[in-house]
């Protein structure tokens, strides 16, 4: 089963080869040493440089040396958390999509749970969270995109202008992707009929720049893995 592993990276000085390059090493990190679960979906690093994972035992935030750990019994409504993400004031958001699907908002430091309608007092929720799909993704200001659907759509959020839609092609859903390097988002739109699923490279203004669509009767668009050689080069799986 998945486990959580942590690279760190250690520059090396090359004298033979007059250059300087790195090597990678590797420590794994499992419930023996702390982590809640051996099933990690999501990870991502703070401002503060805490690693937080989620798991199918909560959440849990790694200073380098311990875990520590927030689940049902710290105040969220489960312990099977899909993702975590950092928004622009270095709140963790915390997640579970599908139909029994929540959002919970941590505080950073104590990791208290916020409640929805403290934190989003000003700017309350335009859509309910069953309706999200995976991970927001940041956009360079801090802003958080989070893709729609039934039906498909947009949204993005930053603390200090509240909510907003971005327009998207009609569709039943429109599962985001990455950011671009101009800021160009990139995500795989399904249409009304649900016939098929295309990649589109869109604009924030919702301007469709590039279509791909997989060839009738063949392979569909199904997933990114990783990156290429750039912030606009990514893989895409097919199925």
């Amino acid at each position: 089963m998945p486990r959580l592993v942590l690279f760190l990276l250690i520059w090396l000085t090359c004298p033979e080869l007059m250059a300087q390059g790195y090597r990678a090493f590797a420590r794994r990190y499992g419930i023996e040493e702390g982590l809640p679960h051996r099933q990690v979906n999501n990870v991502i690093q703070d401002r503060r440089g805490f690693i937080w994972a989620a798991t199918n035992g909560g959440v849990t935030r790694f200073d380098g040396r311990h875990f520590k750990v927030f689940n049902q019994a710290s105040g969220l409504p489960g312990d099977f958390v899909e993702w975590v993400m950092e928004d622009a004031n270095g709140y963790i958001w915390a997640s579970r999509a599908n139909d029994n699907g929540w959002l919970s908002i941590l505080e950073p430091l104590s990791g208290k749970v916020v409640p929805l309608e403290d934190y989003f007092r000003q700017w309350p929720l335009p859509e309910p969270v069953v309706r999200w799909l995976h991970a927001p993704v940041t956009m360079a200001d801090g802003s958080l995109l989070i893709g729609l659907h039934n039906p498909g759509g947009l949204l993005r959020f930053h603390p200090r202008s509240g909510w907003s839609r971005i327009p998207v092609p009609e569709g039943t859903s429109f599962m985001l992707q990455k950011i671009g390097a101009q800021q160009t988002i990139w995500g795989f739109w399904i249409p009304p009929d649900a016939s098929r699923t295309d990649l589109l490279k869109m604009d924030t203004l919702g301007r469709v720049l590039r279509r791909f669509q997989h060839q009738p009767g063949g392979w569909s668009f199904w997933d990114k893995k990783g990156i290429a050689d750039g912030s606009d080069h990514f893989f895409v799986t097919e199925y």
